[in-house]
């Protein structure tokens, strides 16, 4: 979730990434943005899995794409497609954002009215609260540089299964050449800006 000059009463748009899931809850919630004094005046639903979603609401926008990228490709499509006529705030969801039930995730979960209360103070909010800030919410964007580049997300070493979604074949090899965040940005950036932030302590 992402604005700027959030003010009651401007505009937002919601941008949901749809595979498997109902989308029965995404009703509730614009009807809780508009009570909050936030205009909820488009709604965007990527399918990428081949089925058509249940529980839109009525007048969404549906769009389809290719099961590639993950929610992140979803995300990065619309801010392609529009960031010339942004609204306000934009609202990026995925259609399991709700869906966790007994998840760890689900302890940490943050409603729609939550997240864009957060945005008015802000100028951002997350759909999670991470453990570390506390009830205040007031934790750090900020994180150690050596920490973060040593990030590894081990799960994409597995075989990644893409069953009954139209996307690549099952147990199809997702495995990218650089495995930590280090190495993937000394590949895409070049020698001068990584140097340069390599020379910092903290990376946002």
């Amino acid at each position: 979730l992402a604005g700027a000059e959030i003010v009651p009463g401007s505009d937002a748009e919601i941008v949901a990434s749809h595979c498997t899931k109902d989308l029965s809850w995404l009703q509730p919630s614009i009807d809780s943005l508009e009570n909050l004094g936030t205009k909820v005046v488009g709604v965007h639903i990527y399918s990428k899995c081949g089925l058509a979603p249940i529980g839109a609401p009525a007048g969404a926008h549906l769009h389809t794409l290719p099961n590639l990228g993950r929610n992140d490709q979803v995300y990065a499509e619309y801010l392609a497609t529009r960031h010339h006529s942004l609204p306000g705030q934009v609202f990026f969801l995925k259609d399991s954002s709700f869906h966790y039930g007994g998840h760890d995730f689900k302890k940490y979960e943050r409603s729609a009215v939550q997240m864009a209360q957060e945005l008015r103070t802000r100028g951002f909010s997350c759909g999670r609260a991470p453990p570390h800030c506390g009830p205040a919410g007031n934790g750090s964007q900020w994180h150690e540089r050596a920490v973060l580049e040593a990030f590894v997300l081990r799960n994409y070493k597995e075989k990644h299964t893409q069953r009954l979604r139209g996307g690549a074949p099952v147990n199809a090899t997702f495995n990218s050449p650089t495995q930590s965040i280090g190495a993937w940005l000394a590949s895409v950036l070049s020698q001068p800006t990584y140097s340069e932030l390599r020379a910092r302590e903290v990376w946002p």
